[in-house]
């Protein structure tokens, strides 16, 4: 009985990242189904929220896009803030605050998963992992075209067959999980957060060795397609491995900030935020949008404020040392 419960209540996440996916209102423009093409997203952030982030000219001044809600809207206006995200060949880790879940596509480029499989094809002599490896090049040029039901059932026949040893077929594990977690133009038909997740979890054990970052990183979107399905406690347990292979990651910290905050915890929610502000001050403008993971508009603000006086009280004595020298 529990059995089914979870599965329904997964069957349930996955239909709704699908809705909320086709939906596709925070891209700005027509989604792509092509990893390698930019996409400008936005964030909507409440205006009783915005003022506590900053101001129009701070955020115009750091390259973001900003159309403000009108005056007459009161309290209830949204401030859409964007900002053009381009695939980067260090994945999420490179991207910061501009990293958006929606468009989670970009991770397709992480230079490691794009690496040139010719040498090792030569180099095999098995004509069976010879084959395998042949397959996941080609499903990774489907997946360069969108084709990605092609692509997946090339990499789901790699893995039907698959040896645990096999240091090459991290790749088609990851891919796997990219798809099934799904994307913004990608394929609704496809997305399978619970597969996902497996996907990727495997992933990361294989190659957690020859490239932590980017198993760090597939903890970390393992970790958010549990907190889709509201197993936060399992979520904790990716993003703690995550961040033990790359402390660094403020995605992780951020999402870690997500989850307390869904959990009450408002102290453990701002010690991960002020950590994920510290590796990058764009996550302010992350913590004030309202996403498909935390809506609660009364502990943002409270978590914001505090966050907002912190941030102040820090900025005092370098402030000070500024003026003194001027």
């Amino acid at each position: 009985m529990t059995s089914s419960m979870s599965n329904q209540s997964a069957t349930d996440a996955s239909a709704r990242w699908r809705r909320y996916l086709s939906a596709g209102g925070f891209l700005q423009g027509r989604p792509s189904s092509r990893p390698s093409g930019p996409k400008v997203v936005k964030m909507n952030v409440p205006r009783p929220l915005r003022g506590l982030v900053a101001n129009p000219k701070s955020l115009e001044l750091d390259g973001y896009l900003l159309a403000l809600a009108p005056e007459s809207a009161g309290e209830a206006g949204m401030d859409s803030v964007g900002y053009l995200l381009e695939p980067h060949p260090a994945g999420m880790r490179a991207l910061g605050a501009d990293f958006h879940w929606g468009a989670v596509s970009c991770l397709f480029a992480i230079e490691p998963l794009q690496a040139d499989l010719q040498p090792l094809i030569a180099n095999e002599r098995d004509p069976k992992r010879r084959e395998a490896i042949a397959q996941i090049s080609e499903a990774r040029r489907a997946v360069n075209m969108g084709s990605l039901a092609k692509a997946a059932g090339l990499l789901d026949n790699v893995l039907s067959g698959e040896h645990e040893s096999e240091g090459s077929h991290w790749r088609a594990h990851f891919m796997v999980g990219l798809i099934r977690f799904g994307f913004a133009g990608g394929d609704p038909d496809l997305i399978d957060l619970g597969l996902a997740e497996t996907r990727l979890a495997s992933a990361a054990r294989l190659v957690k060795t020859s490239h932590p970052q980017v198993a760090a990183q597939a903890l970390v979107v393992a970790a958010y397609a549990t907190i889709l399905e509201g197993n936060l406690g399992r979520a904790h347990g990716y993003l703690e491995a995550a961040l033990g292979l790359d402390d660094e990651l403020a995605e992780a910290h951020f999402l870690a900030s997500r989850m307390c905050l869904k959990q009450g915890d408002k102290r453990g929610a701002f010690d991960a935020t002020m950590r994920a502000l510290a590796l990058d001050q764009g996550y302010a403008v992350r913590a004030g949008s309202l996403d498909a993971t935390c809506s609660d508009t009364k502990r943002l603000h409270a978590l914001l404020g505090a966050l907002s006086r912190e941030l102040r009280t820090r900025g005092k004595p370098s402030i000070r040392d500024t003026l003194k020298r001027l």
